[in-house]
């Protein structure tokens, strides 16, 4: 298994969550509309890894996480639970954390197969696992 590049974003949060979407234009090249948080700090950390275009033909795309996309999940599960109303289309897809990969894909210009790893421990490891298989 060849890894071509490995990425990631951190930043001191004091009071409020520091807005992305800029990060996200600056790393990957293009503005990515209706995306949580979750997918936006995916974004960011394979824009400052990997380029667009620049990957092989046929390079998948594998991402981890200690919990998924916790946050649209909680806010789909409060509009139907809580508000008894249905959910915006594109937030109930993105409860899928595989969606983080599609977007990835895409933006990326990645062609290959992709897999999300949700594990509390060692999601890392997992994601390379799962990549190995």
């Amino acid at each position: 298994m060849k890894i071509l590049a490995t990425g990631s974003y951190c930043e001191a949060v004091h009071e409020d969550v520091p807005p992305l979407k800029a990060l996200v234009e600056s790393a990957t090249g293009s503005s990515v509309r209706r995306i949580g948080r979750f997918i936006q700090l995916a974004l960011i950390g394979a824009g400052r890894c990997l380029k667009p275009g620049t990957a092989p033909a046929g390079t998948g795309v594998y991402l981890a996480s200690g919990r998924g996309d916790l946050e649209v999940t909680l806010a789909v599960l409060r509009d139907i639970f809580e508000r008894h109303e249905a959910p915006m289309p594109l937030s109930f897809i993105n409860t899928v954390s595989n969606s983080a990969c599609y977007y990835l894909a895409r933006t990326l210009q990645i062609n290959g197969p992709s897999a999300f790893a949700t594990s509390r421990y060692a999601p890392f490891e997992s994601a390379l696992r799962l990549a190995s298989l």
